[in-house]
């Protein structure tokens, strides 16, 4: 999670951030848990599991980044039609 404080300058500014924050804090949680397993992500059951952690960082990270970014000056400066 720092490399989100290197992209985005005031993170604690927002509500959205700590929320995106715990999403994928969620999502990582869970994929090491089945990492734990005995042999890892080993059988059809833990790879789908493990898949649906994949597809649930891109939603999360669909979901978020366009909000947070929005919010940050050089997005708004840049990319605000005058």
């Amino acid at each position: 999670m720092n490399a989100c404080n290197t992209v985005f300058n005031d993170p604690g500014n927002t509500h959205t951030y700590p929320l995106f924050k715990d999403e994928l804090e969620k999502i990582y949680d869970s994929a090491k848990e089945l990492g734990k397993s005995e042999g890892g992500v080993n059988t059809e059951e833990e790879f789908e599991k493990y898949h649906k952690c994949s597809e649930d960082v891109l939603k999360t990270l669909k979901d978020y980044i366009p909000r947070l970014l929005k919010k940050e000056d050089f997005f708004i400066a840049a990319f605000t039609i005058k």
